[in-house]
């Protein structure tokens, strides 16, 4: 994908290193001339553009036209609206996320105002923490739009009530889907190789197959591992 980054501080340049790991074309848009070209050393497949993206030129220099996505993550509110704005409504780029400094204008990081996704950090904190007081084993790792679907991570430890259970049998809240299971040493180490009928059996119980790490099944056939697992609701 073609995606623009507006803003290049510590944010703005570990999304761009991890977008380019993962094989896309970024560009990424930064005011300040020295942090714009400590971003060109440390990030050099990235192209800086410097200059404001509140300034429609700037963002045709970046490659708006051909864009997917454009990410605002700049530390100003006021900064993040316009330039959503400009991406959205001027140049209709499909995708337009921007960052939420400020929880008090949340409210106005909405579509109407070019933003199809706004992230409000202070709410991610705010939510990890309380998560991580009250829930040991569950967080939210995102939310999704503004209909209040979120990624919840779950564990699951050796000895708890879903220990060694299937996933059709755990009761889960109303609109929660399964998304990805993460198991460790789900399958037991083995002193000679398993039957064809052994291994049948395994994947027909809920297990995962010895021939593939990860195969989608949903149950851990060993006790006393944990595992974690994604939930969309």
């Amino acid at each position: 994908m073609q995606i623009i980054i507006v803003g290049g501080g510590k944010i703005g340049g570990h999304l761009a290193s991890q977008l380019i790991a993962d094989g896309n074309a970024v560009a990424v848009i930064e005011r300040r001339a020295d942090v714009a070209a400590r971003l060109a050393q440390a990030c050099p497949e990235a192209d800086v553009v410097e200059g404001s993206a509140s300034d429609p030129q700037v963002l045709e220099r970046a490659g708006v036209h051909m864009a997917d996505v454009v990410a605002i993550v700049t530390g100003s509110d006021e900064v993040n609206l316009v330039a959503a704005m400009l991406a959205k409504m001027e140049f209709s780029v499909p995708r337009v996320i921007a960052r939420v400094n400020n929880p008090a204008n949340a409210w106005m990081f909405t579509p109407a105002n070019g933003v199809d996704v706004g992230v409000n950090q202070a709410e991610l904190i705010g939510r990890f923490i309380l998560e991580g007081m009250n829930l040991r084993d569950v967080y939210t790792l995102m939310k999704l739009g503004r209909d209040e679907h979120c990624i919840v991570q779950a564990a699951v430890r050796a000895g708890s009530r879903v220990d060694g259970a299937k996933l059709r049998n755990i009761d889960f809240p109303a609109q929660t889907i399964v998304v990805a299971v993460e198991a460790k040493r789900c399958w037991p180490q083995a002193t000679r190789p398993c039957s064809s009928r052994a291994r049948r059996a395994a994947t027909a119980s809920g297990g995962f197959s010895p021939n593939r790490k990860r195969t989608g099944k949903l149950a851990c056939p060993t006790r006393g591992r944990s595992f974690r697992a994604a939930l969309f609701s």
